[in-house]
């Protein structure tokens, strides 16, 4: 099945091909050069992984790094139940998939209703000469419901965690805010002790 994938794959490449021009006569290397170098990428090429509980509609997003007219991209399932979901923004079950164009060029393919079984591995490819291909990651368990409340409850503990430090940084209490001056004050006991003397001494 995968090798069909493929097949199909390369096939919508070869029409995505951009027809040359021959009424400027002799301009076949200037359209060659283009093609090689205008070609779309993905902003993000790196796999995603994607968790969402069931019955929720899973969005995986397919951004071009510029836009592009033209371009066709093709979503699939690669994985033990692969078969291709969408060309060119037409998915194949649309009761089950439905395909949003961006406008700069991309595609979101939203699986509505996830359930377990959607869980595998989904691919965008650009269909160019050389195609390039984003992998997505879909994970559809129960299980992510605790996850997420970890997550919030990991998230708030960050949080306090950072707002007892922003209070343990608060400005020193200065003398003023204590009561002192700030200055060297003598003991009252020094004036009292020179009383005593001058007054023994007079009586003496």
């Amino acid at each position: 099945m995968k090798g069909l994938l493929i097949l199909i794959t390369l096939t919508a490449a070869a029409f995505a091909r951009p027809q040359e021009d021959d009424d400027d006569g002799g301009g076949e290397g200037d359209h060659v050069d283009e093609e090689i170098t205008n070609v779309p990428d993905f902003v993000d090429s790196q796999p995603q992984n994607v968790s969402n509980l069931p019955g929720e509609s899973v969005g995986l997003v397919c951004s071009l790094d510029a836009p592009f007219s033209g371009v066709v991209l093709i979503w699939n399932r690669d994985d033990d139940k692969a078969k291709m979901l969408a060309i060119n923004g037409a998915p194949f079950d649309k009761t089950h998939y439905g395909v949003h164009k961006l406008a700069n060029g991309g595609e979101r393919l939203t699986i509505v209703d996830a359930q377990k079984n959607d869980t595998g591995r989904y691919t965008c490819t650009i269909a160019t000469q050389s195609p390039k291909v984003k992998v997505f990651n879909v994970r559809v368990d129960e299980k992510v419901r605790d996850e997420r409340e970890q997550a919030k409850a990991e998230e708030a503990k960050a949080d306090a965690e950072a707002e007892v430090e922003d209070g343990s940084d608060a400005k020193e209490p200065s003398d003023d805010d204590t009561g002192n001056s700030g200055t060297w004050s003598e003991p009252l006991g020094l004036p009292l002790l020179l009383i005593s003397a001058i007054l023994a001494i007079k009586l003496n």
